[in-house]
């Protein structure tokens, strides 16, 4: 799966739970910027980022991949 790919499963989630990017980043305790380049797929996030994404979002981090 690409950082294009993990960015738009991660923003679908955030959208779908009503969440803003710093809604999810004050949950996962993950930056603004960071995340807006994971959504953005200009980066992949770490194993590290993607455990803190997917507990902040509620959901499995297989679920993002």
């Amino acid at each position: 799966m690409s950082a294009e790919d993990v960015g738009a499963e991660i923003k679908r989630v955030r959208v779908g739970r009503g969440m803003s990017l710093r809604d999810l980043g004050r949950e996962a305790d993950v930056g603004f910027g960071n995340l807006c380049d994971i959504e953005n797929g200009k980066k992949s996030p770490k194993v590290s980022t993607l455990r803190k994404i997917a507990r902040g979002l509620g959901v499995h981090p297989g679920e993002l991949l």
